[in-house]
């Protein structure tokens, strides 16, 4: 049975992005490909494949169910980073699946611990020591360290790494805040190195700071490794860079249905919006519950046969409808493509985004589970 609507995944786009991330840093810099959220909507599993076979030395994920959800979809040999926290009863998960989790309080050691001891594994359990370095998000404080560096010492069989925090503004040209970060992390990173002598230091592989923007904006302050999830899937703020990478998700559905409206006939709930003209309408399968937005309308446009079609209407849980008035012999079935394409007739997450007022990363982790993914190569 054919979906409604689906998305296309390039396999040779993201490939293409991760050669250009990867030409980026500076070596030795190590790659972690970030696969959270589903991949930003592209599907984690298939993302991991392609990343790992293309060298990513690291996936991350967001918890320790995503991570599980990889190794069980095959994902063997590359380490998995849990960047965004655990519950006590995570850990047998965390051990099970080899995981590696963020830690920044002495109250995650404890329960790690505690799950060591009940699930008896051998050796020890390597974690990623996050600092708080200005995000104000997660991180250990200078506040809380002693306290922390308390907890691991009671744990011996819990070994730190790695040192990594997180850039608040990487995408914000020449901020003075990343400069500031960067001097607070290298300064984090010689405290804890004195503290465990086999961190290997600032130029060792025993620290990462830079996502994706800040990977591609500082190079030279990779460290250990860099942390990069948009840009692999072919989005930057950074139009010098946005200029070598490759959208790999194009959205498209079928025109279901099609109608020659009078000037004056309403379109849509309200209804919203009437014909200023006589207009033909098409009515295609993709709505709000499958991630295209209420907000995209007034503004956006969709794509038949590479001609731009405006959406007119309030967009429905199900359904949106464009005008057509100026596609020539528009049909029932037409494929229709929401977002993608190809040369100057291409619709961008980054004007979708602008539509609704947010960001890319939400418009791409915004696409419902409904809308099924297809690979293409």
């Amino acid at each position: 049975m054919p979906p409604r609507n689906w998305v296309e995944i390039s396999r040779g786009a993201l490939r293409r992005n991760q050669d250009y991330v990867r030409r980026r840093l500076t070596p030795p810099t190590a790659l972690c490909a970030v696969v959270k959220a589903d991949a930003y909507g592209h599907g984690a599993a298939a993302c991991a494949e392609v990343f790992a076979h293309g060298g990513a030395e690291w996936l991350a994920v967001t918890s320790p169910e995503e991570g599980a959800r990889l190794r069980v979809n095959g994902t063997s040999q590359v380490p998995v980073l849990v960047l965004a926290g655990f519950a006590p009863g995570d850990v047998a998960a965390l051990l099970e699946y080899r995981l590696t989790p963020a830690v920044w309080d002495a109250e995650q050691i404890a329960w790690l611990a505690a799950g060591m001891a009940k699930c008896r594994p051998a050796g020890t359990l390597a974690v990623h020591l996050k600092v708080d370095t200005g995000m104000g998000r997660l991180g250990v404080t200078s506040a809380q360290e002693t306290a922390l560096r308390q907890a691991l010492e009671r744990a011996p069989q819990i070994r730190v790494e790695a040192v990594f925090s997180h850039l608040a503004a990487a995408e914000i040209p020449a901020g003075e805040g990343n400069e500031a970060q960067h001097r607070e992390f290298l300064a984090a990173l010689e405290r804890w190195s004195r503290w465990a002598p086999g961190l290997a230091g600032r130029n060792g592989r025993s620290g990462h700071l830079l996502n994706g923007e800040g990977a591609l904006r500082y190079p030279g302050w990779g460290c250990g490794m860099a942390r990069v999830g948009l840009a692999l899937y072919g989005y930057s703020a950074q139009p010098e860079h946005a200029a070598h990478l490759s959208p790999a998700l194009s959205w498209k559905t079928h025109v279901i249905a099609l109608k020659d409206l009078p000037a004056g006939h309403g379109v849509g709930y309200g209804p919203l919006y009437r014909a200023p003209r006589p207009m033909r309408v098409a009515t295609i399968a993709a709505g709000y519950a499958d991630g295209y937005r209420r907000q995209f309308s007034p503004g956006a446009q969709v794509l038949i046969g590479g001609i731009p079609a405006p959406v007119v209407g309030a967009i429905s849980m199900d359904l949106t409808s464009v005008d057509v008035t100026e596609v020539p012999a528009v049909r029932l079935g037409d494929e229709v493509t929401l977002l993608g394409g190809s040369g100057t007739a291409r619709v961008t997450a980054i004007e979708l985004a602008r539509l609704a007022r947010t960001i890319p990363y939400e418009i791409l982790c915004g696409l419902s589970a409904r809308v099924e993914r297809v690979y293409r190569d």
